[in-house]
């Protein structure tokens, strides 16, 4: 078995957030790198402030998944 770690952990920390499209198609968006992007902080801090339930882990990996599209 390999140990993909490395890479999954490089790979991760060089995903930008949003789209180059969106960003042409709306005026003040800016790209930011995914794990120090805005959304992703306001996210992780709403779901620890939660009492982490089955639903407020699901709405978690929701709105993650919005952003990362």
């Amino acid at each position: 078995m390999y140990d993909t770690s490395e890479m999954e952990e490089y790979l991760s920390a060089n995903l930008m957030t949003p789209k180059r499209q969106l960003v042409k198609a709306e005026s003040g968006l800016r790209r930011e790198f995914l794990l120090d992007s805005q959304q992703l902080k306001l996210i992780r801090a709403v779901y620890e402030q939660s009492p982490q339930t089955f639903d407020d882990a699901t709405k978690a990996a929701v709105d993650i998944a919005r952003v990362v599209r």
